[in-house]
């Protein structure tokens, strides 16, 4: 899927209004297994590499395989979840946790567990629309890639209905968070979120063309 549909998802499913830490935390774990794609992105257009070179051929090399891999680990945010859990039961269990130091820890774990969940929601939706280009999503134990029969983009494997399914779900998750949040920024990033559906094809038609 596409980054700002993961982010989309995540912030329909855990985003309040008042909890800034814990959206942050929602929206960084929402673009995390993506983030490496982006460095790649722009290392690639610092060297000059046509962008089928670069991901027709460059993105299947080592380290990017590697950094792929580690970006899509279902165990890593698995266990980033899992500790920032353990973090903030423990401390919201001590008496006299108001203080200002176990608040400090018990809010950092939650942002550390909201941070894994959210990773973890993108690489759910990831794992079925993945086809030709499969993640290794169970690094670092397993190198197997579940190559699904359905693909966000390519053709081949129903790219363009998962698109408009894609699409649908973007229109409903940004009403939903329009009326979820008052804020003006807010809405604005909302709406450029919605603009990139059109935006982001547009660029790899030209991209590629040139």
């Amino acid at each position: 899927m596409n980054t700002q549909t993961h982010l989309l998802i995540s912030a329909l499913l855990f985003t309040k209004p008042g909890k800034t830490g814990r959206n942050i935390a929602v929206l960084i774990g929402a673009v995390l297994p993506d983030a490496f794609l982006f460095y790649f992105w722009f290392w690639g257009k610092a060297q000059g590499i046509q962008q089928n070179v670069l991901w027709g051929k460059q993105y299947w090399q080592d380290p990017w395989q590697t950094l792929s891999a580690i970006s899509n680990s279902i165990f890593l945010y698995g266990l980033l979840a899992v500790m920032g859990w353990s973090v903030m039961s423990t401390f919201a269990r001590i008496p006299g946790y108001t203080n200002s130091k176990n608040v400090w820890f018990r809010i950092s774990g939650d942002f550390v567990m909201f941070l894994g969940v959210s990773a973890l929601i993108h690489l759910a939706f990831d794992f079925p629309f993945h086809a030709g280009d499969a993640h290794q999503h169970f690094w670092p134990f397993f190198e197997w890639r579940f190559h699904s029969p359905l693909s966000y983009w390519e053709k081949g494997h129903f790219g363009g209905f998962v698109q408009i399914a894609e699409m649908l779900l973007a229109i409903c998750a940004i009403l939903i968070l329009f009326r979820r949040f008052a804020s003006l920024h807010i809405r604005f990033w909302l709406c450029v979120a919605g603009t990139l559906y059109v935006g982001v094809p547009v660029y790899w038609v030209i991209s590629t063309v040139g």
